[in-house]
């Protein structure tokens, strides 16, 4: 396994998927591999070339552009809310770009295999589409319940938006989702 992807992929994320449904696989762990490819390109990815060595790579208007776009992610982060306390969207901004860049990617690659292969079908009796069992397997993993002073610690001490952030942050943003659900 590459090195930059083994901190946050571990060797439970891996147990098993050929077991699994390809739109829950992708859902989830494509999601994450997705998520890990995409830091290649946020605000620290953008100084490291194609071989890895220190060279911002990006042009003026390339920079402006995800400057733009980056604080317009900040914002929309910040105005999530857990127990009273506001997310810092400019601490969490290069996982949240992950996140949005991670499901855009897994979410393609899931559609580029059912164009070559073909559906599986979706699971019997839920009335889901296979997208939106994508999407649900996406979801899945960072369902979570925490108690009020580790839901705060959590907030402090992590670079990543809160789990139910994370869905709904992610979601909000891809038209992909909202189509498969009609919303």
């Amino acid at each position: 396994m590459p090195r930059g992807l083994s901190p946050d992929l571990s060797y439970s994320s891996l147990d098993k998927p050929v077991d699994r449904e390809q739109y829950f696989n992708y859902g989830g762990i494509g999601m994450v591999i997705g998520h890990e490819i995409t830091h290649g390109f946020d605000s620290s990815g953008k100084y490291f070339d194609k071989d890895g060595n220190l060279n911002n790579w990006w042009s003026v208007t390339s920079s402006d552009g995800f400057r733009t776009r980056a604080s317009c992610l900040a914002k929309q982060y910040s105005d999530f809310e857990v127990y009273g306390k506001k997310i810092n969207g400019n601490k969490t901004i290069n996982e949240n770009i992950a996140d949005n860049g991670g499901i855009q990617l897994a979410f393609n690659a899931y559609k580029t295999l059912v164009e070559k292969e073909g559906t599986e079908g979706a699971l019997p009796g839920l009335g889901l589409t296979e997208e939106q069992l994508f999407f649900i397997g996406f979801a899945r993993p960072w369902c979570s319940i925490f108690k009020k002073k580790a839901a705060l610690l959590q907030l402090e001490t992590d670079d990543h938006t809160f789990p139910k952030y994370r869905i709904i942050g992610t979601l909000r943003n891809y038209d992909k989702f909202a189509k498969a659900f009609n919303c």
